[in-house]
């Protein structure tokens, strides 16, 4: 058993969301459950939808992404809004994702959520929603993307790309369940958002804290596998991966308008 964990809202849902969930359902085989935490209205209309014995579309609900939002989404620094001031002293604000605290918290809190509320027993992967399933594929072909006994996670590591401060590609991060730190691996992810101490890091998204983690986890002995160690230049490694064999990942709004990669 593999279970996915994905999240989306309503518009998110309208732009790829659906061709996801589409793709999932015509080319999943059995045994490999997709868990959607779905944000906000319009739910029961994509339960309706896609529901199955191969996709659980579930209310994010957790309360620890509730009160994180509460009380960080009212500081605009805290949403990706940089204030700059030019020669003439005049203040402009322009967005950056690296900043953007509160749009990428979902991913942690969504694992969390779906760990705890199905009681995950088995391995299991974070994917994000901007994906196109273009090939059938079962278990057997996809555990050789996911960690082995030895590894921790499976990751998609960058050496060189985005600059000033590189980091992993987390479209796919995979974890082994039955590794002994796996667990404190999603706690010390999740605490540093609960705490507050996301906001002492250079940068504030979800790659860049889980490269934190990793980094912290790796001085300690803990070993990771990097899909993309044979090259670690690339701008997009999940489509060198090996991975593309069975996914498209179109990131960017780019990709995303022209339907691939």
């Amino acid at each position: 058993m593999l279970t996915f964990i994905s999240s989306m809202n309503y518009k998110l849902y309208e732009q790829y969301g659906r061709r996801f969930l589409s793709s999932w359902l015509d080319k999943a085989g059995n045994n490999i459950e997709l868990v959607i935490c779905f944000e906000g209205a319009g739910l029961e209309a994509v339960r309706d939808e896609f529901e199955s014995d191969r996709i659980k579309i579930v209310s994010l609900s957790s309360d620890l992404l509730t009160r994180f939002r509460g009380i960080y989404s009212q500081f605009s620094e805290a949403r990706g809004i940089v204030l700059r001031q030019d020669e003439q002293k005049r203040i402009s604000s322009t967005y950056n994702y690296r900043y953007d605290a509160v749009r990428f918290a979902f991913k942690i809190f969504a694992i969390q959520q779906t760990l705890q509320e199905r009681n995950v027993q088995n391995n299991f992967a974070w994917i994000d929603s901007d994906i196109v399933c273009v090939k059938d594929f079962q278990e057997n072909d996809l555990n050789i993307f996911f960690p082995s006994n030895e590894f921790l996670a499976s990751y998609l590591g960058r050496e060189a790309f985005p600059l000033p401060n590189p980091h992993s590609e987390c479209g796919f991060v995979a974890y082994n369940y039955g590794h002994k730190d796996t667990a404190n691996f999603i706690k010390d992810f999740l605490n540093l958002y609960i705490y507050g101490d996301i906001f002492s890091l250079k940068e504030w998204h979800d790659s860049f804290v889980f490269d934190v983690v990793r980094r912290d986890y790796q001085t300690r002995g803990m070993s990771f596998f990097n899909l993309s160690e044979a090259f670690p230049d690339a701008d997009h490694p999940f489509m060198l991966s090996g991975l593309s064999e069975y996914f498209d990942h179109l990131k960017g709004p780019d990709r995303k308008v022209r339907g691939f990669s």
